[in-house]
């Protein structure tokens, strides 16, 4: 089951977990995939861009996504970054004003509350995975 979840709906277990993962993304290495490549390219996103959003980007939303957890990352500049977490693969990259208030955005498409409350098991059992492989 795919879902998205917003910063101001994380439970404090996901904040803190969030937290550390986005602490250590600057000092592990990443790859961007030949689709990521292509977007920018044809956004006008260099890699330097992309490269900051990755290592100074606030996260602007939770994914879980085909099977892989992900971060949506967006810098002050306004590039966002789709950033598989588990293997540090850049998904896709694009711009969003970082002035947007996303008064469009679909509510629909996001957990929220109690969902995220049921979901929380699943992503800590999902850390605790991780974990072990470590």
């Amino acid at each position: 089951m795919d879902y998205k979840i917003r910063p101001q709906d994380f439970s404090q277990e996901m904040i803190e977990s969030l937290d550390l993962i986005r602490d250590l993304l600057p000092q592990k290495p990443w790859v961007i995939t030949d689709y990521a490549i292509g977007r920018a390219k044809e956004r006008g996103i260099s890699y330097a861009s992309v490269e900051h959003s990755v290592q100074h980007g606030r996260i602007v939303e939770y994914q879980y996504v085909k099977n892989s957890e992900r971060l949506l990352l967006r810098d002050d500049y306004g590039t966002c970054v789709s950033l598989d977490i588990n293997n540090n693969v850049v998904i896709t990259v694009y711009f969003n004003d970082p002035r947007d208030e996303h008064s469009t955005l679909d509510e629909s498409n996001y957990l929220r509350g109690w969902q995220v409350k049921l979901l929380q098991a699943h992503y800590m059992m999902l850390q605790e995975e991780k974990e072990k492989k470590i």
